[in-house]
C-alpha cells in the first residue's frame, strides 16, 4: 500500500492594506517565510507534489514562493479553498484534484480551518501561524480512502515559522 503525504500549509503573513480580504498580498516577511518553507519542504521530502491552492492573492503568492524550491507536477488554483469550513469539503477538493500517482499533495489555504483539518486527521492539536505547515502521512490505496480515515494520520513534520507568535 502506498504512503500518501498531505502537506497542510497556511498562507504567509499578509498585508491588511487591500481593497478586499481576497486581494491581500504577502508582506516582505510573508514572502521570506514562504520561500523558507519551500526550501525546508524540498530538503525534507525530496519529491514533487500536486499543489492545491486557494485563489486568494496571499495564498497564490505563498505558492509562488514555496514552489520556487519545492516542485509541483501541477498546481490547481481552487476558489473553494478560500471559504472551506468543513472537513468533508476539503476532502472533496483533494479527491477531485488528486490522481492515482499523486503521493504528495500540498494544500495552501487559510486558518482556522487548516489547523482544524490537521487536528482532525492526526488527532493532535494544531494552531498554524502564517507560513506554518504540517506533513501528515497514511498508508492508503487512494486519497478518498485515506481522507475518510481520520484521527490516525501520522505527523511526519510540523514546522512553525513563528514559534513565539
Amino acid at each position: 500500500m502506498p504512503e500518501l503525504s498531505l502537506i497542510l500549509m497556511r498562507h504567509g503573513e499578509a498585508s491588511f492594506d487591500a481593497p478586499s480580504d481576497h486581494a491581500r498580498e504577502l508582506t516582505n516577511h510573508g514572502v521570506r517565510s514562504s520561500r523558507e518553507a519551500g526550501i525546508q519542504l524540498s530538503t525534507l521530502l525530496q519529491k514533487s507534489c500536486c499543489a492545491i491552492v486557494s485563489d486568494a492573492t496571499r495564498a497564490m503568492g505563498t505558492a509562488a514562493q514555496v514552489l520556487t524550491n519545492f516542485g509541483a507536477s501541477i498546481v490547481h488554483y481552487e476558489p473553494q479553498l478560500y471559504l472551506v469550513s468543513r472537513f468533508d469539503e476539503l476532502a472533496e477538493v483533494i479527491s477531485r484534484h488528486s490522481k492515482a500517482n499523486d503521493h504528495v499533495i500540498l494544500v495552501i489555504g487559510h486558518n482556522p480551518f487548516l489547523s482544524e483539518a490537521a487536528t482532525i486527521l492526526s488527532g493532535q492539536p494544531y494552531a498554524f501561524s502564517p507560513a506554518d505547515f504540517a506533513v501528515l502521512s497514511i498508508d492508503s490505496e487512494n486519497w478518498a480512502t485515506g481522507l475518510s480515515t481520520t484521527g490516525c494520520w501520522s505527523p511526519k513534520i510540523a514546522l512553525p515559522r513563528n514559534p513565539q507568535a
